[in-house]
C-alpha cells in the first residue's frame, strides 16, 4: 500500500462504524483502538499500516493524540458532531469531499483485501461495538501486555 491515511482513515472507521454496523455514537476510545487494530491487522497481513498514526502505550493501552485532534478538527469544521459526553461522536454533515476520503481508504483496503483482512475487520466492528471488551482484547495483545508506558508500539 502507498499512501497512508489520516483525516481519511478516521471518517472510514466513524462511518463503517455508524452506517454499516450500526452503532448509535462511537467514543474516542473506540475510534484509536479500532485504528490501533485496523494498523496491526493491515501491517501483519499486508506489510504496512494503514495509517500515519503512531500509537503510544498509555494506561488504557495504545493511545495516539493526533487522533484526538483529527476527531476535534472534523467536530469544529462539521463533519462529526459530539453527543452529549465530549467524547462520543455522530455523523454531523459530511461533505463529497469527505465520502471521497472514505472511497479512498475503502479502494485501498479492497486492493489489499484477502479473506483474513475482510474477516479482521469485520471482527474488529464487532469487538468494538463494546468497550469493555474491546480494552480487555487490547490490553491482552503480547505488545500491549507486555510494553512500557510512554514507548511507542506501533
Amino acid at each position: 500500500m502507498e499512501k497512508k491515511f489520516k483525516e481519511e482513515i478516521i471518517l472510514y472507521v466513524v462511518n463503517k462504524a455508524l452506517k454499516d454496523f450500526g452503532y448509535d455514537k462511537i467514543d474516542r476510545l473506540q475510534v484509536v483502538k479500532i485504528l490501533y487494530l485496523l494498523d496491526r491487522l493491515m501491517k501483519q497481513e499486508a506489510g504496512n499500516k494503514i495509517s500515519d498514526y503512531e500509537y503510544i502505550l498509555e494506561r488504557l493501552g495504545p493511545y495516539s493524540r493526533e487522533i484526538i485532534i483529527e476527531l476535534t478538527s472534523l467536530v469544529r469544521r462539521g463533519a462529526l458532531s459530539n453527543t452529549e459526553s465530549y467524547y462520543e461522536y455522530t455523523i454531523s454533515n459530511l461533505l463529497e469531499s469527505d465520502l471521497e476520503k472514505i472511497k479512498k481508504v475503502e479502494q485501498a483496503i479492497s486492493n489489499m483485501n484477502t479473506e483474513k483482512i475482510a474477516a479482521g475487520i469485520i471482527g474488529i466492528f464487532e469487538l468494538a461495538r463494546n468497550l469493555t471488551q474491546l480494552l480487555d482484547e487490547v490490553h491482552n495483545l503480547e505488545e500491549v501486555k507486555n510494553g512500557k508506558i510512554g514507548k511507542v508500539v506501533l
